[in-house]
């Protein structure tokens, strides 16, 4: 059967005033964008919004036509938050995004079908069976998994009458979210304790940039959430990731207006024409002919250095070396300067 690609704009990361938000999801509503996932997914401290605002946004969302999803938590540590979660689920009929277990036995418990974000780390079969039996539509792979495991995975997935019609959603547009931590990065930089951050996050509107000691771009910090400083971008890849089976095309904020990949993802999907159109458009080629990259951290003695590679065979992003990441992220903000 053939497959009908969506696009998807990912929940935003960042923490903005009430008026930022209102604003961006009303740019999202005029976009040709298929599903839009809104809420809060890092911090529970985090409340421009309340409940009520998310839902607002969300109705008018749907109202457009678009299928909403509300996001959750990536790190749930208080009984505050799951409250928050069922309140959520209770006020409202959308899916949600669940990113930690405890969202997926909330989701389960009420019967609410769920996306299982990246942070579930589901590589295998056997992982995608049980979140299946759980309520589980759709699915993100986790952002190291490369293009041959994925297509590998994509394989037997099909092959599984229980996985019949399960939904794979790839990022390829935006930065990557490399991990969490219990520790607030953003109000450690400024010797602040996470309980009295002072919601300094909301000083930086795209996170904090970090730079090596050689005063090369590394991360973005946003509170407890790490970044890759530069973007994902497999826009070039599109035919190949339909041909894998890939059902939603997601786009993140990252290093340029969100507009943009939307509308390379929206002009591939009207077929050829349309794309040669698009081609002939003035610096096209510095988005959309961008050969697939991964980001390898290395560590050389104390100094980090972050290495942009380009491989051809092997198209999808991968952040290498998942010790030498937790190295860094141990050592913030010691060994890396944000006063570049």
């Amino acid at each position: 059967m053939a497959i009908t690609p969506q696009i998807s704009v990912a929940p935003v990361p960042y923490f903005w005033s009430r008026n930022d938000y209102l604003d961006y999801y009303a740019r999202i509503a005029e976009l040709p964008v298929d599903v839009v996932y809104v809420g809060e997914t890092v911090c529970s401290k985090r409340k421009a919004l309340s409940i009520s605002d998310w839902l607002d946004i969300a109705a008018v969302l749907r109202d457009l036509g678009k299928q909403v999803v509300m996001s959750t938590l990536t790190l749930i540590e208080s009984e505050s938050e799951i409250s928050y979660l069922r309140s959520l689920l209770k006020a409202s009929d959308y899916w949600i995004e669940a990113n930690d277990m405890a969202a997926v036995e909330i989701a389960h418990s009420l019967r609410r079908p769920f996306v299982a974000g990246t942070a579930l780390n589901a590589y295998n079969l056997n992982t995608l069976k049980c979140l299946r039996r759980s309520g589980m539509q759709r699915w993100q792979p986790p952002v190291e998994i490369s293009r041959d495991a994925l297509k590998a995975l994509l394989l037997g997935l099909s092959k599984e009458s229980e996985l019949n019609g399960l939904e794979t959603e790839l990022l390829v547009f935006g930065r990557i979210t490399l991990a969490h931590s219990a520790r607030c990065f953003t109000a450690r930089s400024e010797n602040r304790p996470k309980d009295q951050c002072e919601f300094r996050c909301g000083a930086y509107a795209e996170g904090m940039p970090l730079y090596s000691q050689d005063n090369q771009p590394l991360f973005r910090i946003n509170g407890i959430q790490v970044q890759s400083e530069a973007s994902c971008n497999l826009l070039g890849y599109y035919n190949e990731m339909l041909s894998l089976g890939i059902t939603h095309y997601r786009v993140a904020e990252g290093d340029m207006a969100i507009e943009r990949p939307i509308s390379i993802l929206s002009t591939y999907r009207q077929g050829e024409k349309h794309w040669m159109t698009l081609k002939k458009q003035p610096n096209f080629g510095s988005l959309s002919n961008v050969g697939c990259s991964y980001y390898q951290i290395c560590l050389k003695g104390h100094r980090q250095h972050w290495e942009r590679t380009t491989d051809h065979g092997n198209n999808t992003a991968n952040i290498r070396s998942t010790r030498s990441l937790l190295l860094v992220t141990k050592r913030l903000p010691g060994l890396l300067r944000t006063d570049c």
